[in-house]
């Protein structure tokens, strides 16, 4: 069970005849039909996710239901949207659709003929018991999903960070730029030569290398001492490291160990969601498994600490958050200052501690575009573009460890819960 769950998951692209060590392990999509069997034996009872069992088979049997919330859950690398309507017992039927406007209010001035409905599908009680449950992943511990999951993670990580060793990785490179200032003249450079629009005319702007910006802030003479400071500490505080591993069989094996002493042990996923949405404490964020590793406690573990490495010509702190394995959403004035867009933009999921004192337990977000709202101006008035304050951070590598929000558009509330890190 186990190997087919893990060549189900993983699939490793080789890169111009790399090592499997230096490689970065992409993950494969899990489809609808495969969730379904995957999810088989892992279900939450209808009448624990409060389910109807007499839900319409026709669309139109839906305009006699009241639409609740519509949701978005990437759910093992696969994007998922559905509604949530409720019958006249409170209970739920669901849709599965593509994007947010599904069963939203149509204009009474567009004539139905031009009025398109997104693709669906209605969700048989047990369909929506499978999503449901792998919306909270219900059953992916005990399979040894988890495990290969933060394998993997940890595995890309150390990949991503070894171009940083010779200045201590990301994490000391980003202290080092917050104590110490800028000692080279900040030259602003035209967006216009970073534009990028993809397929569907999404405008994003591309960023720089961590290591490209690091090296522009410093003199020579700054960097040679830092890196030979590293390098002296790496003597006396040799660390050993499972990660990156040599060989998919070794990082096979290791999760196949951890599950087998997990299921032994009884624990419980914490990569479930929080009965109360404040935290508490660092333990209340990731769980520190006593080793040197955390786990991830959802949401709080999919909160960024986001950071932009030259930032009008300085270091910017702000907040974002992981929506799936390649985006994080944030706001539009996190990646754009005076109108030019962030030169380098990198986030700690999950992170215990900000600012120098930065402890993020499950590695870096490294934003190759930043994308913001093409209506945000950082000129015009505060109440004004305040409406347009989104952006969006897009990595070309997988953040699979932590498990991505989960978004719900409700309009019928006004109250909001702020989480997230002080500038």
């Amino acid at each position: 069970m186990f190997k087919k769950i893990a060549l189900l998951l993983a699939l490793s692209f080789s890169v111009n005849g790399k090592e499997f060590s230096e490689q970065i392990i992409h993950i494969q999509p899990v489809s609808w039909d495969e969730l379904q069997l995957l999810q088989l034996d892992s279900l939450k009872t209808a009448e624990e996710l409060n389910l109807s069992k007499k839900c319409p088979t026709e669309l139109a049997g839906f305009e006699q239901l009241e639409p609740e919330k519509t949701f978005f859950k990437e759910i093992l690398w696969t994007h998922y949207f559905w509604t949530v309507f409720k019958d006249k017992t409170d209970q739920k039927c669901l849709v599965k659709h593509d994007g947010f406007d599904f069963f939203s209010k149509k204009d009474s001035s567009i004539p139905d003929d031009v009025t398109e409905t997104p693709e669906y599908e209605i969700l048989n009680t047990q369909q929506a018991r499978v999503l449901l449950s792998a919306s909270e992943s219900i059953g992916f511990d005990e399979k040894g999903i988890e495990s290969l999951k933060r394998h993997i993670h940890y595995h890309n990580q150390a990949v991503q960070e070894a171009k940083f060793s010779k200045y201590g990785g990301s994490v000391r490179m980003s202290q080092f730029m917050m104590q110490n200032p800028r000692e080279t003249i900040y030259i602003p450079e035209d967006d216009e030569d970073r534009k990028f629009v993809d397929s569907n005319g999404v405008i994003s702007y591309k960023t720089k290398s961590l290591i490209e910006v690091f090296e522009s802030k410093y003199t020579q003479k700054t960097l040679s001492e830092f890196a030979k400071k590293i390098e002296e500490e790496n003597k006396l505080n040799k660390q050993d490291s499972i990660y990156p591993f040599n060989s998919f069989e070794d990082l096979l094996e290791q999760s196949r160990i951890d599950t087998k002493v997990k299921k032994k042990n009884s624990l419980d996923s914490a990569d479930k969601q929080s009965s109360y949405i404040y935290p508490k404490s660092n333990s209340d964020i990731a769980h520190d498994n006593g080793n040197g590793t955390y786990t991830p406690i959802y949401p709080y573990s999919s909160i960024g600490y986001l950071q932009n490495a030259d930032y009008c010509g300085g270091v910017y702190a702000g907040t974002d958050f992981i929506i799936t394995s390649f985006v994080s959403l944030t706001a539009a004035h996190n990646v754009i200052c005076n109108n030019n867009r962030s030169q380098n933009s990198f986030s700690y999921p999950g992170a215990l501690k900000a600012g120098s004192n930065l402890s993020p337990p499950f590695g870096g977000f490294f934003a190759e575009n930043v994308i913001q709202s093409y209506l945000y101006n950082s000129s015009d008035s505060l109440d004004y573009r305040a409406q347009f304050d989104y952006g969006a951070l897009r990595s070309l590598e997988p953040f699979t460890f932590v498990n991505p929000i989960i978004l719900q558009m409700d309009l019928s509330t006004n109250d909001v819960t702020v989480v997230g890190f002080p500038r």
